[in-house]
């Protein structure tokens, strides 16, 4: 588990002002340390949140997060989509992600569709099955490209509509959690 100055750094990061993605641009982070000659699309709050303190710690917080085993890395990240900053994002807590891939987890192939269920495409990619991750969202599909290097384990992703079948590869089991915007 985390060591409390490992989880001070990692709780750093959300104090960070200007900045509604943390998740998103520690796993950015982490993931260009990780394998620095992959290329991947940057978040877009990056320059905020690198400016004055907030690079320092972005720093400390990756180096903490680097120190962690692949599947803390991935309960860290789940505690900041957790925090204040994950309202920004559709992300699947825990427990429930968790429950989802025990439900498929007998298949070899599953298809996971729509920003919801990146965690539990993740979950199952760290389990070795073959992980097809569809969204239409540009920001999601980079985070979700920065998470697989971050968490060790091979997710393909596709930025498409994920109810449009542009190919014809066919899955043991999908899991598709389609959201609707909660914004009035």
């Amino acid at each position: 588990m985390t060591k409390p100055n490992q989880r001070q750094a990692l709780t750093a990061v959300r104090q960070i002002p200007g900045i509604q993605h943390a998740a998103r641009i520690l796993a950015f982070y982490g993931a260009s340390r990780l394998d620095p000659n992959k290329s991947m699309t940057s978040p877009n709050d990056l320059g905020a949140a690198s400016e004055h303190a907030g690079g320092r710690v972005l720093d400390e917080a990756t180096k903490a997060l680097l120190a962690l085993s692949p599947t803390e890395r991935l309960t860290a990240i789940d505690e900041l989509m957790a925090s204040k900053h994950g309202r920004y994002e559709p992300w699947l807590p825990k427990t429930p992600a968790k429950r989802f891939a025990e439900f498929v987890d007998s298949a070899s192939s599953v298809r996971c569709s729509f920003e919801a269920s990146l965690h539990t495409a993740l979950l199952l990619a760290m389990r070795g099955k073959e992980v097809l991750f569809v969204s239409q969202n540009k920001d999601i599909c980079d985070f979700a490209q920065s998470l697989a290097v971050l968490l060790e384990c091979k997710l393909q992703v596709q930025l498409a509509d994920p109810l449009a079948r542009t190919d014809t590869t066919i899955f043991e089991a999908e899991v598709g959690f389609p959201l609707s915007d909660p914004s009035p």
